[in-house]
């Protein structure tokens, strides 16, 4: 938490609290204090490498602190966290007031610093680490898991309806909004600066000035370039564990991974498991027998059942948005758990589609032209967008010359909401605008190539992929191709060269020739999941049914009863692109539910205080 020093009331306010969070006594052992500045670890995190790095100037004075895992910038090597800043690159966040760190560093954090009378809260580019954060009193308090903080009066806060309303329509909306009014989600790649005269908010990291700074390299060079990064950001990763899991899918993303850690020198345990879907859904387990063989690791197959029922619908937790993954939390505890399966660590290959462009779009023969000029290459990569793209020559060039002169130059983001529209939301859908849900970023090209913008309006759904709930009996899950080193490299490589030879994934297909097994590395074809999440809603038909249909969302008109009962009836769900978005709102409802009982609770002992008082 943050506060003016100088501010009676904040200073009451801010002491009241810390007395309240030092309570507990995983916070009294784990926290940094500076004059208004307090950061504490509530976790209970039992990790003898602890969370919190001090940032201190040369006289030995706290002015900040680091929440989270650093690594050093330099190097081409792996490294190991850092435990401490050294004076010189704490000097330059001082000065910068946090600013630098995401030219001098990297990993997952939030950092806080404070200069004089400015105090600022970074959250690192990839959003690692979720930072929410509301002002009671003249007191900043920032938070990654509202539901940890048990100090707080949660009766203080009422929903947001309008964002509730635009989740409904699509659940991955970023815009610093959240579902509680007067609680703000500070975004990847922001700096928040708390003054005297209030907050404001700045980018510190954008992915589109990023990839504006192309690295142009032979296709050769490029491949090593991204072997040698991919290898430095896993192995550094690794670092932090003695036993790691992979999620092994028997794609080519997490084959990468394990490929890393199983070649790495003085690796900790490392083991895989695959889960195999009880759906009917095609089985990748061959592909993930491949890997695990090639890279000398033990698997373990675990089954997943789709019938397994959703929890209640009272069992929400008290977040500050909706959990997208509520429905999921009995596959969530087995991949979790640590009796499940080895390792205190989780690693997926989480980030690769976006990162190593899976991509079949024929605008990479405009990206093409516009950095090239037209000349014998441009006949090649002409014939590999078309064979990729699955479209004629002539199309493929139709497509392509219009957005090379800016043109066509893709799918309107705003079509979104329109293709997730179902009839329970169409009318919420009607009055949305993707401008108000997404960085700008992702809505507006500055001048890069089209199909790089493709790439960078991507990373919205990437760039904040980490697990929403604190379970603390739960293994730490990381996502090692999530990094910024790595999401830097991909964002300046062109896409054609990232799609070398006209493959999707191409430049990493070469990158790692003789790592990983041929059978996967000659891989066209992504796994399918489809069957297992029309099952899964079959199976909780009826509760779904029952819960929306009475609901929260019905009695504030976000939804129809008989809108869900015509959707269900007519199995609607099961024909439709999006028809597993039932999954989505039955979330939001029980968050609703959440919700409304704390509000009641709270009006109701305001009430007897207020009584008590007359």
């Amino acid at each position: 938490m943050l506060w003016d020093v100088t501010d009676p009331e904040a200073a009451s306010y801010a002491e009241h609290l810390r007395s309240a969070i030092l309570a507990s006594p995983s916070a009294a052992a784990s926290r940094i204090e500076a004059d208004g500045l307090l950061v504490c670890d509530l976790s209970g995190n039992k990790d003898q490498s602890k969370p919190l790095v001090a940032l201190q100037r040369g006289d030995g004075t706290v002015f900040g602190a680091v929440f989270g895992t650093l690594f050093e910038r330099s190097g081409i090597t792996s490294c190991k966290r850092l435990t401490s800043i050294d004076p010189e690159t704490a000097g330059r966040l001082y000065r910068s007031l946090g600013s630098r760190i995401v030219r001098d560093l990297w990993g997952s954090y939030v950092s806080f610093v404070r200069n004089g009378d400015k105090c600022a809260i970074i959250v690192d580019p990839a959003a690692s680490i979720p930072c929410f954060y509301t002002r009671k009193r003249g007191v900043v308090l920032a938070f990654s898991h509202l539901e940890e903080c048990t100090f707080l009066d949660l009766g203080e806060f009422s929903v947001n309806f309008d964002f509730v309303s635009a989740l409904l329509a699509y659940d991955k909306l970023q815009n610093g909004e959240t579902g509680l009014i007067g609680v703000k989600e500070l975004l990847a790649g922001h700096q928040l600066i708390v003054s005297r005269s209030g907050e404001t908010l700045h980018p510190v990291w954008d992915p589109s000035i990023v990839a504006r700074n192309r690295i142009e390299l032979p296709v050769e060079e490029a491949a090593v370039l991204l072997k040698e990064t991919t290898t430095r950001v896993v192995g550094s990763w690794m670092s932090r564990y003695d036993d790691i899991e992979v999620q092994l899918s028997g794609g080519l993303d997490s084959a990468i991974v394990l490929s890393c850690l199983a070649k790495a020198g003085g690796r900790p345990n490392v083991s895989a498991i695959h889960h195999v879907l009880k759906s009917g859904d095609q089985t990748e387990v061959h592909y993930a027998r491949d890997v695990a063989e090639f890279c000398k690791c033990e698997l373990l197959e675990a089954e997943l059942d789709p019938t397994c029922s959703f929890p209640e619908v009272t069992e929400h937790p008290p977040t500050v948005r909706p959990y997208r993954q509520f429905t999921s939390q009995a596959v969530e505890a087995q991949i979790g758990n640590p009796a499940y399966g080895a390792g205190n660590a989780f690693f997926t290959g989480q980030g690769g589609d976006h990162l190593f462009f899976a991509s079949k779009s024929p605008l990479v023969l405009a990206d093409h032209l516009l950095t090239q000029g037209f000349g014998r290459e441009s006949f090649r990569e002409w014939l590999r967008a078309a064979r990729l793209s699955d479209l004629s020559i002539w199309k493929t060039l139709g497509i392509a010359v219009p957005a090379t002169f800016g043109n066509g130059a893709g799918r309107k983001s705003t079509t979104v909401f329109e293709t997730r529209k179902t009839r329970i939301t169409e009318r919420n859908n009607s009055t949305l605008d993707i401008g108000n849900y997404a960085p700008s970023w992702a809505l507006q090209n500055s001048g890069l190539p089209p199909a790089k913008f493709l790439q960078v309006r991507s990373l919205a759904h990437l760039i904040h992929v980490r697990r929403s709930l604190l379970r603390r009996d739960r293994r730490e899950t990381v996502h090692p191709l999530v990094s910024q080193p790595l999401i830097e490299l991909c964002l300046q490589l062109p896409t054609y060269v990232l799609r070398a030879e006209g493959q999707s994934r191409g430049l990493a297909r070469i990158a790692f020739k003789g790592q990983i097994p041929e059978s996967v590395r000659r891989r066209r074809t992504k796994g399918e999941a489809s069957r297992y999440f029309v099952k899964s809603i079959v199976a909780n038909k009826t509760r779904i049914a029952e819960a929306l249909s009475g609901g929260e969302l019905t009695e504030r008109g976000l939804i129809s009863s008989d809108d869900v009962q015509n959707f269900i009836l007519r199995n609607d769900h099961l024909i439709q692109e999006f028809g597993r978005s039932m999954i989505v709102y039955y979330g939001i409802e029980a968050w609703l539910r959440t919700w409304s009982r704390i509000g009641s609770r709270g009006a109701k002992i305001r009430k007897e205080h207020h009584c008590a008082g007359a």
